[in-house]
């Protein structure tokens, strides 16, 4: 039996485990087969990436450890309320939407997947596209 997940106590924790996240894409072919399930994704900009709630708001997550236990205790409705401390849930139609959106199709795009019907998108809270850094938005083909 599994020792109960670590919710994330602090944005370095969501850091630290999106960066696992993006790792864990290259690394474990069985990752990508759950990237289409994910809905709630987030954006965090000093990293210019995304990662699904269910996956970066684990402290120390990993992709073997979510793979052996994604069913078993690991439970979006106890993250997104935690990274709600952090992050604002984006409304649809809005441009900082639309660029995370993009962001999430590409990695997703490049493992043969589609987004998830539900998925919705966070920024850090006050978030605007304008304030993306140069480097991430030139990084993002702007």
């Amino acid at each position: 039996m599994f020792k109960p997940a670590q919710v994330a106590q602090n944005l370095k924790a969501v850091k630290e485990s999106l960066i696992a996240f993006d790792q864990g894409l290259k690394e474990n072919r069985n990752l990508d087969r759950r990237l289409s399930l994910f809905r709630a994704w987030y954006y965090i900009p000093e990293l210019d990436a995304v990662g699904p709630s269910k996956f970066i708001d684990y402290k120390g997550m990993t992709a073997a450890e979510y793979l052996d236990r994604y069913s078993a205790d690991l439970d979006g409705r106890k993250t997104e309320p935690v990274l709600g401390k952090w992050f604002d849930t984006l409304e649809e139609d809005t441009p900082e939407a639309q660029y995370i959106a993009g962001k999430v199709f590409e990695p997703l795009h490049n493992h043969g997947k589609r987004p998830n019907i539900a998925a919705r998108f966070g920024a850090p809270v006050g978030w605007r596209l304008e304030t993306t850094p140069p480097q991430a938005a030139h990084n993002s083909g702007q």
